[in-house]
């Protein structure tokens, strides 16, 4: 009888912990912001210091102590941390840049589940020198959307014991369900960038993987009688700009020069009443409820964004390039409907870019929010056409909708998307589609999708479906699985989607198994893995594409990591691919062997080097593949990225009428950043491609001395290399194009 209420009061004292709840100090004033704890409500209010490191040795005590407490007042979440290090001289601060890359310097996260509902989160995290990163997260951290950005604050100070900081949050950047009392959930993560240390509050199961973005591991913080304002903040803008392009002429005999102050979207018929409206517009944002928030845009525009990368594609598909613009960026979380990690039904560069074309945004809405445990996104948009190159005016609509299920981050959702012409032609698209996210536990979980499309006087058929499912166990050490199963019918098309092909299906299964070595050595996991993927055409029957890829990655201590991948591929063509200009690939069945070895090396040093060697069978030819880069921190103000990468593949004779069977790429990518402080940065990208044979470079200087308010002076400009070339006839100027863009925006709270 004694053991057994021993046993029970274990079991009691147990789930009273579990339940536990963070309850924080309501303040009547604000915290000055300059990353001391000094006032005497940081030490009246509850602090949490039981950590425990998540790598490399997960469910260890941390090497140092981490102090965290909260406060709030009706306009501010504060969040102070003091973060002890017995080394301090040794904490790694490099980065002040806005929303800079997590990894490489020492910090603290914040990450907020606002809504309660286990799946859904904001994560705020600061450094030492007082830098900024915020970012969504979804589907309890399978999905982040890094772009997205809301009006904090940050306080940083170096003492002799480490450092401490202040994070300033207004509710009404905060999303979460209006009652008397609301409950989220909340996380931390700090960085101990030179041991590779990453330490988790609360504790959780240190099998669990990837557990510093789960927010449905996180504790509860309680708040009473918040204040609900409805905040509305309007952001106008001006833009100078000056452009210059050389373009070959309809008959293809000489390159014309042209120039232009103000670009004209023509607008207007009037010159100079269409340069002024051209050139101004705004954006506004006002919080209906603290549910829901409404984005209204006028000729939105993105002259700040930075300029694509070149690419190399070595495929016969087309490639998908990342957004970057935030306007879209923003609502990702809310809107995405993926297909896989590459297709989805909704691709939002397919709004405002036409091919290689420019398209301007007249304007549009946006409505986004959760309630009840619906989430809603609505977007509405409608561009202008270019009659120069023929591409009408479009309307583009999307709903997206998810209910979620229990209480472990499950839901049913489902997406319409349209795509009209507003031109006169006879263009539409429309697909709708519903998708079922289970989540079992922390290791399994799966997703089922299905999903129509129809274009205008399109019969619906067996052939304008499409219809995937998986099913995944994750886990830090021992097994892990994903089993992938998805069909495209032949005339499926997402209009306002990514999907470069359809017509088959395809299996793919990933097994794995992971030891844990931390114990040894240096070493911290060794990772034996093995994807089988097979695609067969619908109609034809025949296979088109098998890939075995097995996989041995070492992973150290430090960061570093060594993989070694020997794929066996064999892949059908069924047309002529023209890989270049001068290179054809024919028809036919094609085996290769081509193994693979990739290295990173460690991120907590101010150079980091990196590599990927391929070599081995390229459609009939011999490939080797070499791609090095290097990240170099020199200090605190300035950065450096340089990337190379090297093809050389050799053909049989056939492949080139000329003889000279030789596909040879040199692809160069620099970029600088000099940020002396977090409220001013100059970035220039500078890139060259021997294929294209051209060389192009971007300057981005933003100067934002707060939140909402920024000037940004960009340079863009492509040159081209092959002015001498022969073969060529008329032959290029050096000047492609080039442009001069001024951009000030404000923002104002109403």
């Amino acid at each position: 009888m004694k053991h057994l209420l021993v046993i029970l009061f274990c079991f009691v004292n147990f789930f009273t912990q579990a339940q536990e709840k963070y309850i924080p100090l309501r303040i009547t004033k604000d915290i000055t912001l300059d990353g001391q704890l000094k006032e005497g409500a940081w030490q009246q209010t509850p602090v949490v210091s039981a950590f425990m490191q998540d790598d490399p040795v997960p469910g260890n005590a941390p090497s140092e102590l981490t102090e965290c407490r909260f406060l709030y007042n009706d306009m501010y979440l504060y969040l102070g941390v003091k973060v002890f290090d017995s080394e301090p001289s040794k904490i790694i601060a490099n980065s002040m840049e806005r929303d800079f890359e997590i990894g490489r310097d020492d910090g603290v996260a914040l990450i907020l589940d606002t809504y309660h509902d286990k799946r859904t989160g904001l994560l705020f995290v600061g450094t030492p020198l007082g830098a900024r990163y915020d970012e969504e997260i979804n589907e309890d951290g399978n999905y982040e959307n890094p772009a997205f950005n809301t009006f904090w604050d940050l306080g940083a100070h170096f003492d002799s014991t480490g450092y401490e900081m202040e994070f300033r949050i207004p509710f009404s950047s905060l999303r979460f369900k209006q009652s008397d009392t609301v409950i989220m959930g909340f996380k931390f993560v700090r960085n101990v960038m030179r041991r590779n240390e990453y330490d988790l509050y609360p504790k959780n199961d240190p099998a669990i993987n990837n557990a510093w973005n789960k927010v449905s591991l996180g504790e509860e913080i309680v708040f009473t009688n918040l204040k609900s304002k409805k905040p509305f903040y309007f952001a106008p803008y001006v833009i100078g700009n000056y452009s210059e392009k050389n373009e070959l002429n309809k008959a293809g005999t000489t390159y014309e020069n042209s120039t232009e102050w103000l670009t004209r979207k023509h607008y207007s018929s009037n010159k100079t009443v269409d340069k002024i409206i051209s050139n101004i517009g705004a954006d506004a944002k006002y919080g209906i409820s603290k549910n829901f928030t409404l984005d209204l845009t006028l000729n939105t525009d993105f002259a700040q964004v930075e300029a694509d990368d070149y690419i190399v594609n070595l495929t016969r598909f087309d490639v998908n390039l990342p957004e970057k613009r935030n306007f879209f960026l923003e609502s990702q979380n809310y809107l995405e409907f993926p297909i896989n990690n590459f297709y989805s039904i909704f691709n939002s560069r397919d709004i405002g870019i036409e091919g290689d074309q420019m398209v301007p945004i007249i304007g549009g809405a946006r409505l986004t929010g959760k309630a009840n445990g619906w989430s809603v996104g609505v977007m509405e948009l409608q561009t202008k056409g270019v009659d120069s190159f023929d591409i009408p005016s479009n309307n583009f609509s999307v709903l997206r909708v998810r209910k979620d299920i229990g209480t472990k981050g499950s839901y049913i959702g489902g997406v319409l998307t349209n795509k009209i012409s507003a031109s006169g032609h006879s263009i539409s698209n429309h697909v709708a589609g519903l998708d079922y996210f289970h989540r079992v536990n922390q290791v399994w979980y799966g997703r089922a999708q299905i999903a129509v499309s129809k274009d205008a006087g399109e019969k619906l058929s067996a052939g304008n479906f499409e219809g995937n499912f998986y099913v995944a166990q994750d886990k830090r050490v021992g097994f892990a699985n994903t089993l992938y199963v998805e069909v495209f019918g032949g005339q499926f098309n997402p209009g306002m989607g990514f999907l470069p092909e359809n017509n088959y299906w395809n299996i793919s299964l990933h097994n794995s198994y992971i030891w844990d070595l931390n114990k040894h050595g240096q070493l911290n996991y060794l990772t034996l893995s093995n994807t089988l993927s097979s695609k067969w055409f619908l109609k034809q029957g025949t296979g088109e594409t098998f890939t075995e890829n097995p996989s041995l990655a070492l992973l150290f201590k430090k960061g570093r990591s060594i993989n070694l991948s020997p794929a066996y591929i064999r892949d059908h063509v069924t047309e002529t691919w023209h890989l270049s200009d001068e290179i054809t690939i024919p028809v036919g069945t094609y085996k290769m062997f081509t193994p693979e070895i990739i290295f990173n090396g460690n991120a907590n040093h101010t150079y980091t080097f990196n590599g990927d060697v391929k070599f081995g069978d390229f459609y009939g030819g011999k490939m080797i593949l070499i791609n090095p880069s290097c990240h170099i921190i020199f200090n605190k103000y300035f950065f450096l990225d340089l990337n190379y990468q090297f093809t050389n593949i050799k053909f049989p004779a056939a492949y080139n009428e000329r003889g000279k069977p030789v596909y040879i790429s040199h692809l160069v990518n620099g970029k600088f950043a000099l940020i002396p402080s977090t409220k001013f940065s100059i970035k220039v990208l500078a890139q060259y491609d021997y294929q294209s044979s051209q060389f192009g470079g971007n300057l981005r200087l933003r100067y934002n001395p707060r939140e909402g308010t920024d000037l940004y002076f960009v340079v863009n400009e492509n040159l081209n290399t092959n002015v001498n070339d022969s073969h060529l006839s008329p032959q290029p100027p050096v000047l492609d194009n080039q442009s001069v863009i001024v951009k000030f925006v404000k923002t104002f709270s109403l």
